[in-house]
């Protein structure tokens, strides 16, 4: 009897958990560029993409290519993703971060290794909205460096943070 009651409450709790989880099945994208060798990178296959010239925008959803909100959702993420060839990590995050300044305010740049690999990060919050922007740039070898940027709701960076890695982490030139 208890079992048959706990069933209808564990549907209304765990479901909705389940829709802002993020993907476990992934899609590749093939980026040429003239700058740079191609190279791939794995991204959750319910997202959207677009591509322009050394940037892909990718979103969790299609509707936020076009249509940015001003306050993030949770389940919301929208993701930039480039590649540089001249600055180490640490001064892509901060270039980055200047560029941001006076909108966003973050915390210090951090160094760390991601995958044995030469990398900063740095969080920063919009104080008007409280969304959260991760900053990720990785140092991928033979003279070519990424820097992933993702918008995110309030608290939901650890949601995805593990998603934001596995996109850098995937990288990987023909």
């Amino acid at each position: 009897m208890k079992i048959i009651r706990l069933l209808p409450v564990l549907c209304l709790i765990v479901l909705p958990l389940l829709a802002c989880t993020p993907a476990d099945e992934w899609a590749t994208h093939a980026v040429e560029d003239a700058g740079f060798p191609p190279y791939t990178f794995e991204y959750p296959a319910s997202w959207a993409l677009e591509a322009g010239n050394n940037f892909t925008s990718l979103v969790s959803q299609k509707k936020l290519l076009n249509d940015p909100p001003e306050k993030m959702e949770p389940g919301q993420v929208i993701v930039g993703l480039t590649l540089n060839i001249n600055m180490p990590p640490e001064e892509m995050v901060q270039y980055r971060i200047d560029s941001l300044q006076g909108f966003i305010t973050f915390e210090e740049v951090t160094s760390l290794e991601l995958n044995g690999r030469p990398a900063a990060l740095a969080v920063g919050i919009q104080p008007d909205t409280q969304d959260q922007t991760f900053l990720l740039a990785v140092d991928l070898g033979g003279n070519n460096r990424a820097l992933l940027s993702a918008r995110l709701a309030a608290g939901e960076l650890e949601t995805w943070r593990e998603i934001l890695y596995h996109i850098v982490n995937s990288i990987n030139f023909q």
